[in-house]
């Protein structure tokens, strides 16, 4: 009997560590699996879905995955460039490097890191951006396979694009094959 409630206890005690720890907005993870676009990633909740056509530079159709919750916005993109190889003619690392500022250019931000990164099998860029206006901090991550580009953001106060409700949703992405 004492040893039921020991191991009920302590039970109990590890559930209220992961909710301090992972907090408890994130108890309500919505697991996103897009088969079209081959990834799955973690959000606090269930975010929404926009396609947007002939955007940027790739002339592609961009198909958005966003969550609003309480002046955060936690977003999974990713587009098709084409025409087919034209990453590969520019040049990934290029696009890579250059993605960041050219998103701080068009928020009027400003980059305050742009580090390489590796994400399991896939290499990218983390960019952190600063927009004064706003008073927001803008956390994304981008990778490139093949043709396809996705890019990962997140944007709230500063201070919270390193919380562990972000640190979820980024780390959480996955591509599948």
């Amino acid at each position: 009997m004492a040893g039921q409630y020991i191991s009920s206890s302590l039970a109990k005690a590890s559930v209220a560590c992961l909710i301090i720890v992972f907090g408890a907005e994130f108890a309500n993870a919505y697991t996103l699996k897009s088969y079209e676009g081959r990834f799955s990633i973690e959000f606090p909740s269930a975010p929404a879905e926009k396609v947007v056509h002939g955007l940027g530079s790739c002339d592609s159709t961009r198909h958005e995955f966003r969550l609003s919750e309480g002046g955060r916005v936690w977003m999974a993109i990713y587009k098709d460039c084409k025409p087919s190889g034209m990453l590969a003619d520019i040049g990934i690392n290029p696009t890579l490097r250059d993605y960041g500022p050219g998103v701080a250019k068009a928020v009027g931000g400003e980059v305050r890191a742009n580090d390489p990164i590796e994400h399991g099998l896939l290499s990218g860029r983390e960019f952190l951006i600063y927009i004064e206006r706003g008073n927001l901090a803008m956390r994304g991550r981008v990778f490139i396979e093949g043709d396809r580009i996705y890019h990962l953001m997140y944007v709230g106060p500063p201070g919270t694009h390193d919380d562990a409700v972000t640190e979820t949703f980024l780390s959480s992405f996955r591509v599948m094959r």
